[in-house]
């Protein structure tokens, strides 16, 4: 399939025949951990009928190590959902419309975000920066409501942090 944007090959992934109830995705650049292949294999045997999504938290690896306190940890991302019950909303650093609930897993995902060399880190987030600038002067981008800065839920903080920096 042609690359369109990040929305749209996620979704075009999702509509994809399969035999399962429940997709597991990872970028090219995660890893799961043992312990959270079997988290989610013991989640899944039990898991309620309303659960439609799984947010797992990610470490980022640089030359072999953890970086603890790098990139906003914990942030969770989703990587477990519930086929035909999840559809990803935004062309860069999309963002996942769950028709269920959602939970969080306590396993981690591990990123290596620089296995190309930090040349090639820059030159991927000047192409997100890019990106985001381009759907900004768009006018396509939603606004989120001030109120969820306050919001317990991570990704809707962080949005609603961007909006706000974006119209400052």
């Amino acid at each position: 399939r042609a690359f369109t944007n990040y929305a749209d090959q996620r979704n075009a992934g999702f509509a994809l025949p399969f035999v399962h109830d429940w997709i597991v995705m990872l970028d090219a650049d995660e890893r799961m951990t043992p312990e959270l292949a079997g988290e989610i294999e013991l989640t899944l045997a039990n898991v309620d009928a309303a659960v439609v999504m799984f947010r797992v938290r990610r470490r980022d690896i640089f030359m072999g190590r953890w970086l603890r306190r790098a990139s906003g940890y914990p942030t969770w991302f989703p990587r477990v959902m519930r086929r035909g019950r999840v559809r990803v909303e935004r062309e860069v650093n999309e963002m996942y419309v769950a028709h269920g609930v959602r939970r969080e897993l306590a396993g981690h995902i591990e990123h290596y975000p620089f296995n190309k060399g930090l040349e090639s880190w820059f030159a991927r987030h000047n192409s997100y920066s890019t990106a985001e600038a381009r759907l900004l002067a768009s006018g396509e981008e939603g606004r989120e409501r001030l109120f969820a800065v306050f919001s317990r839920d991570p990704g809707r903080r962080r949005a609603a942090l961007k909006c706000l920096a974006y119209r400052i």
